[in-house]
Parts: C-alpha cells; structure tokens; sequence
C-alpha cells in the first residue's frame, strides 16, 4: 500500500500523507499527517475521463439534506504531479467503531467482528441499511455497483454508505454511471449484460442488491447459494442469471440449503414473501427500500429469545433458525435422549444442599502442650568454660605485658643513662614528635589483633569445653531448621484450607461438573465427524473453485488485456487465484481478482452427501461410543459428588494444625534453652 510521490488540493497546497488505514479494490485509505478528522482516498491508478469528470462534479454538490446522515460524501478532491486526479478527501469514521457490513453476513466471521451481535442487531442493521438506500434513491442517485465493501456498520448499529464516487450519481443536470459492478448482487436483466460494467444502474437493480444483502444479514448465507441439482456448480452471476433461487417456491428437484444453514421458513411469511418477489423469474417490480424498512421494523419488534437455549431468538409460532440449523447440520448432535440424561443428572447435582460459609481463619483443636524437647547434649564439663578461658588469658597476657614494661624500666634506672634516656624521651615527644603524626588507633589495633591471635592459639582446641561449645552450636542449628520447618508447614496447612474447606470444595466440584455438563452437551455424536467433514468440505471447496473459469464477463474491471495478465501468470481459475500469483499483476486487477475468489468461496456451499456412507458409518459408531464412555463418567462424578462429605478435609486440617502449632511451641522454648546456655 503506497501513497503517490506528492499530493496536494485543488489550491496547490501540499497534503502529505499518512499512516495506511485501509485497502479497497481501486484505491487505498490513508490518515492525512497533520489533519484529524479527515483521511484520502487514493487511486491505485488514475481514473479514465468520464470517472474523473463524475469526481469533479461530485466535490462540487454538496450532500443531499436527505443523505448527509448516512452517506458519506467526498469534501474534496485530490491531485498528482500534472494535476491529475489522484484521489478524494473524505470525513473519518472512527476505525475503532465502524467494520465492514461484510462481516456480518456470516456466522464465522460474526463471531470474530461482532461477538455481541445477535440476531436482532441483524435485524435492526438491515432496516438501517434500507433506510440508507432509501435516501440515496430520495436524491436522485443509485448505488449501481451493490456490494457489502459500500456499507460499514457500528457497533451499535449506525449504517453509513461509502464508495459514493463508484455509484450512479445525478449531477448537474447528467447522469454518471459506476465504473464496475458486482456479479454476486446484479439483477439477472443485468447479467446478460455483463457485470464487468456499470451500466444499467436503476432503482430495481438497486432493489435487487439490497434484497441480496438483507437475505445474507437475516439468514447468514446468499439467496443463490446451495446444493444445486444434478450436482451443478454455478458461480454467482451464473446461478442469478438463471434464477436459481434455492427458496423460491417452486424450486427445481433436487436444488435445496445446504444442511446446516438457517431455515428459510425462520422468517415470518410477510417477510418471506418480499424475498420470492424480489428474486422472482419472470422479473415482477421488486419491493423497495422503504417497504423493506417497514418490514424489517416490524421483524424486529416480534422477536423473542428461543425458548430452549439462551442466547437464541425466534419469530413466535416459527422454528428457532439457531436450534433449527444445529439439528440439522451435517455433524448430528448428541440427541435429545442425551440431552435429557445430562440434564436429569444436572437436577441432581442441582438438589445438593451447599455447605455454610468456612471460617476465613482455619480452626486449631485444643490439645494439651507437648514436654519439652529433649536438648540431646553431652554432660557439662566441670571448670571454665569457654568464654571464661578466653578473659583469662587475654588479662593473663596484658599482666604479664604490662609486668614486663614495668620490668624493663627498672632496669633502665639502675644504669647511669636512665636519668638521661627517660627525659630525653619525654622532652622528645611532647616536642619534636607532635611534628610527626603517629596512628596511635592503629597501633591499639596491631596490639588487639597480636593479642586475640595470641590468646586463641594458647587455648586447647580438642578439650571438653570445646566439644560441649561445638555440641550446642549444632544443636541449637538442628533446632532452627526444625522451627522453621514447622512455620513452614504450619503456613501450608492454612493454604490448603482455603482451598479445602467445605464451601471451597463444593463450589471446585461443582464448577468441574458444570464443565463436564457443557462438554457433554456441545460433544458430537460423530467423534471426529467434524474432521472428516471438514477434508471433504476443502476438498469439495477446491473442486468448486477449479470448476469457475476466469473471463472478462465474470470479474468486474477485467477485459480481454486484464485476462490475457492473468493467463500468463497461469491464472485460468478461481482456484488460481493466490497472493503470489497475483503479486506480479498490477495492484487493481490483483486486487479485483482476490476479491472475486473471496466472494465465490463465500458463496460456496458444502453437501455432506458427498461424504461415502461407509466412512460417515464408522466415524459415527466411534463416535458414540466414545459419548457413551464420557456420560458413563459424568453418572460416577455426579454419584460421587451427591453423596460426597464436604467437610471430609477440615477435620483432618485442623488436627494436624494443632499438632504443628504444639511442636512450633516446643521447638521455641528448646532454642530459648539452648540460647541460654553460656559456651
């Protein structure tokens, strides 16, 4: 996605480009650097004249008072190097709130796009994008080229119509066809003439589009696709252009919906009768857009949640087309007989009585304390011991230093030079030496560390006291790790109780069985049926794509040039069609192409008839017994927890607390002995 070298106003002035926000078939969507609220639509190629023309005299008028709610209309036009047009200035939709209508036309992506949307926020989109046809059509204008890119929706249902420069547009006195249509929405009056054009565009080809589009948002799939007779495979155009309307009344033998998909009988007959009106052959005035908000308004307040499943909704006195399409689909379910196993096993489990609230604090059961921790030391030598050796030494040895300088200096006064040496020393320190800085801290240092060193070596290592000193050190190290391997327990203990207590027990125990409940509900009767299902569906998918031949009538904006690019890049099929391939094509047609095989794999639709009975035989007599073995397991836990004792753990916690806690006790008062003991 790349933006042209430069583009600016019609003034000249410059509009640097932003971020990429988006890519369409025929241009890319762009944030603008410096302008909020505002984004451009670029070209991947310049437009031809008539096209250009339509784009000048679009940003000319302004909106319609009657449109200017739900379409969204071009501010401005954009230009290139030359002053060609390069592209539109458009008003921002918060990316955040608006997706493409496409995602809700079916169930899967649904799921991802919209995970809230039900089936009356379908409803209520589809009146809205009525509504928004309706409007177009009050101003004058048609959209011509009908397709789901043209529509984005809220998340709280607000329609807004885009692409307005690919649309049939009245101005100034002229009619502007489109430059393209789509196969998938064009009338059959319109397929003879190809859907690679957009000529033709009218209000009952408009209605027809929109019809397509409120089949696939009510429904979930396209009124045209289904099992076709004599295992036919048309593409869209082809299956319109024949009429081949898998509801209509009087549908051809064998042409039916595909297993699996929402029933047309859903609908309420009001509803089903504008639908075979506006695919009816011979082609009869189709209903319009009006008519079919009013209709859809009216849908929309009949509407009820189904009966049997949440979250499911049906039109009163008709089927649910959720319930209908699950009993329905190519992979049965578990049968009704299953169904109500699980649930009258659920009744039981639902009768069971939930224990009161445990304490927050797990209880301790009284007990009388334990005796005192045997201390396992060896008899106390008699005499000094330990510490007392130590000081006697270390004053033995300072006496004796201090004997030994007093010594010293008796000696030296019994000689003539002591009345000579002492004074001189003294008039020699309180003078000279204050000169010389001495580290008087230092040398008490020396002396202490020559004494300690001194005073260890003189003690006896491998005496009694020393033994005794070794034997409380380890001990009292014995009795440490034993306390704390007790706190340590003690701390486990009062965990394991928040999760055993009986209100916690009940609550675990019954959440697994809620699992197993939803597990056995949702769990095929087929095993891996769902797997078989799915290779033949590829399979099946891929045979479909390689049936539909490319040629320049079948995809919008390619020609006999167009098709002869893709031929030599060896595209012959929609089964071609892949991201490399269509890598070496210039952008539009790439795109084009991608978007055509993307549509007809929306439109395929997958018959399970296909599947050999012999293999669909095997995987289901798998498959029920593996159902059989899950509910024979789901009775013996529902058995188990019926008669279960909740209580069964809090007892034993308790018990075992109260032994801890005495032991913790008797391990505290052991070390407090042994700090006691002087060594």
């Amino acid at each position: 996605m790349t933006a042209p070298p430069a583009l600016q106003d019609v003034y000249g002035v410059p509009i640097p480009p932003g971020r990429p926000l988006a890519q369409g078939r025929h241009a890319d969507l762009l944030t603008l650097g410096e302008v909020r609220g505002q984004v451009a639509k670029v070209y991947l190629a310049p437009p031809p004249p008539a096209q250009a023309q339509k784009v000048e005299e679009l940003v000319k008028v302004p909106p319609h008072p009657d449109v200017a709610r739900r379409l969204v209309w071009p501010l401005a036009a954009l230009y290139g190097p030359n002053r060609q047009l390069a592209g539109l200035l458009l008003p921002l939709l918060p990316p955040q709130q608006f997706q493409g209508v496409r995602a809700l036309l079916r169930a899967d992506t649904r799921r991802r796009s919209f995970p809230e949307a039900d089936w009356p926020f379908a409803v209520r989109v589809g009146r809205e994008l009525a509504l928004a046809f309706a409007e177009l059509h009050a101003a004058g204008h048609h959209m011509g080229d009908v397709r789901p890119e043209h529509a984005l929706v809220s998340d709280a249902g607000e329609v807004r119509l885009v692409g307005a420069d690919d649309y049939a547009l009245h101005l100034a006195g002229r009619d502007f066809a489109g430059p393209v249509a789509s196969a998938e929405y064009l009338p059959p009056e319109r397929q003879r003439v190809g859907s690679a054009t957009g000529a033709g565009a009218d209000a009952e080809s408009d209605a027809f589009g929109l019809a397509v589009l409120l089949f696939e948002l009510l429904l979930g799939r396209h009124p045209y696709a289904g099992i076709q007779a004599r295992g036919a495979a048309p593409g869209p155009g082809e299956a319109i252009a024949a009429g081949l309307f898998v509801d209509a009344p009087q549908a051809g033998p064998g042409r039916r919906t595909a297993p699996g998909e929402w029933p047309f009988a859903a609908l309420p007959p009001a509803v089903q009768a504008l639908f075979v009106q506006a695919f009816a052959v011979p082609v009869v005035p189709r209903p319009s857009p009006e008519t079919w908000a009013a209709a859809l308004g009216a849908l929309a307040a009949e509407l009820v949640p189904c009966a049997r499943r949440a979250g499911h909704w049906q039109v009163p006195g008709l089927p649910c087309p959720s319930c209908a399409a699950e009993r329905e689909g190519p992979a049965p379910s578990s049968g009704e007989d299953v169904t109500a196993r699980v649930q009258r096993l659920w009744n039981d489990v639902q009768r069971v009585v939930a224990p009161p609230p445990s304490p927050p604090v797990a209880p301790v059961i009284e007990a009388p304390p334990l005796p005192p921790l045997p201390l396992a030391l060896p008899d106390k030598p008699r005499g000094l011991n330990h510490r007392q050796q130590l000081q006697l030494l270390t004053w033995t040895l300072r006496v004796a230093v201090l004997a030994a300088l007093m010594l010293g200096v008796g000696l030296v006064q019994r000689s003539v030079l002591a009345g000579l040496v002492v004074p001189a020393l003294i008039v020699f320190a309180l003078t000279l030496g204050r000169r010389f800085a001495v580290d008087w801290d230092g040398l008490i240092d020396r002396y202490e560390r020559w004494e300690h060193d001194l005073v260890r070596g003189l003690l006896p290592r491998r005496g009694p006291q020393q033994r005794y000193r070794r034997a409380v050190r380890r001990r009292r190290a014995e009795v440490k790790t034993e306390l704390a391997a007790r706190v340590a327990q003690r701390e486990e203990l009062r965990e394991r109780y928040h999760v055993e207590n009986a209100a916690a027990l009940h609550l675990r125990e019954q959440q697994a069985l809620e699992q197993r409940r939803a597990h056995l509900l949702s769990l095929s009767a087929g095993g891996s049926l769902e797997a078989l299902l799915g290779r033949w569906r590829e399979r099946s998918r891929q045979d479909y794509l390689r049936q539909q031949q490319l040629s320049s009538s079948g995809v919008p904006g390619v020609g006999p040039r167009e098709l002869g690019l893709a031929v030599a890049q060896g595209i012959r099929t929609a089964l071609d069609v892949t991201a490399e391939r269509v890598r070496a094509l210039p952008a539009p047609l790439g795109r084009e192409l991608l978007a055509w095989r993307r549509g007809l794999e929306d439109f395929f639709q997958f018959d399970p008839g296909a599947v050999p009975r012999a293999e669909l035989n095997a995987v289901q007599q798998r498959g029920q017994q593996h159902l059989g073995d899950e509910i024979e397991t789901f009775e013996r836990a529902v058995h188990a927890y019926t008669n279960a004792r909740w209580d069964r753990h809090e007892a034993e916690i308790s018990r075992q607390l109260g032994v801890v806690e005495r032991e913790i006790e008797q391990y505290k008062k052991a070390l407090s002995e042994l700090r006691a003991i002087k060594v």
